[in-house]
């Protein structure tokens, strides 16, 4: 990954850091909540998944941020609670149907393309 992807991202670190040093720990936690949070929304980049449990943690965050809870997905896909946490966790053997329609819920879709130079521990800590 060249480091032009990851610009914005550190741009608001090191802001971040600014502010902790000048304002303090709840400046910061109101300025998460009142301008970064809805900029990252607004100008979300896609998610990048390789293992079960990095695609997991992408249909976690995303029902988070619509804020449903695992049971509303559920209802929404025809699944039960335990099949949308299972997911969730990254468990092994999910079809692809059923990820589908959990994706179709939380308004996600599928991006196949060539793969990126990164690892996948990297891409985690992207997130």
């Amino acid at each position: 990954m060249r480091i032009e992807d990851h610009t914005p991202t550190i741009l608001l670190l090191i802001r971040l850091k600014v502010y902790k040093i000048r304002y303090g720990k709840a400046y910061i936690e109101i300025y998460l909540r009142e301008r970064i949070i809805p900029w990252l929304e607004r100008y979300a980049v896609d998610q990048i998944a390789r293992t079960p449990k990095q695609i997991g943690d992408a249909v976690r965050r995303q029902r988070r941020k619509l804020r449903l809870n695992q049971t509303n997905v559920g209802d929404q896909t025809m699944l039960r609670q335990a099949t949308i946490s299972a997911v969730e966790s990254g468990a092994p053997g999910t079809q692809l149907g059923t990820l589908c329609d959990i994706l179709a819920a939380l308004d996600l879709e599928f991006v196949v393309r060539p793969r990126t130079k990164a690892k996948p521990a990297e891409i985690e800590d992207i997130f």
